[in-house]
């Protein structure tokens, strides 16, 4: 990227943002052969990441997107959960399931819940829901993806 192209990309004020900077190796590879055959001008060569770097990248990822306070000990081997903030009173959270049966984990959100929608099934499922906590069916090596409306923002839910 030019350095006018990573200014716009600092200049961004509407959240964190995190990119990878390697340093180039020089070599122009446009005019090498392509060993997968016909789709790309040139083979698709990198730079070797440190390992160590990249896990810090995704240590950070996850401590701003994994949000949720609790799953039940039920499905904390079966099931991941994953949230992402939409708005500060709306989340998507995916959850999947790793096992060959279906699973209906209890998710524990730590925010009282308005609404929830499970936007992979069929338009009258309901999602259980009491309080700040919500289960729902999971299907076997598969995913449910949630979009929760919570009553309040976690900031106005802290301010209590």
């Amino acid at each position: 990227m030019t350095e006018e192209e990573l200014d716009v990309i600092r200049g961004y004020d509407r959240g964190e943002i995190l990119y990878l900077k390697m340093e180039e190796d020089g070599q122009d590879y446009s005019d090498l052969p392509n060993p997968v055959g016909m789709g790309f001008p040139y083979p698709l060569f990198f730079a070797d990441a440190d390992e160590e770097y990249l896990t810090g990248i995704v240590g950070t990822i996850n401590n701003q997107a994994n949000t949720l306070t609790a799953c039940l000990a039920s499905c904390e081997e079966e099931c991941h959960v994953q949230e992402i903030r939409v708005s500060p009173t709306v989340s998507r959270i995916l959850v999947d399931n790793e096992e060959y049966y279906y699973n209906v984990p209890e998710i524990r959100t730590g925010r009282a819940i308005k609404s929830v929608t499970d936007i992979t099934k069929v338009s009258r499922y309901q999602v259980r829901v009491k309080g700040d906590a919500l289960r729902t069916l999971t299907p076997l090596r598969g995913a449910a993806i949630l979009e929760v409306e919570f009553e309040q923002s976690p900031e106005q839910q802290s301010d209590r």
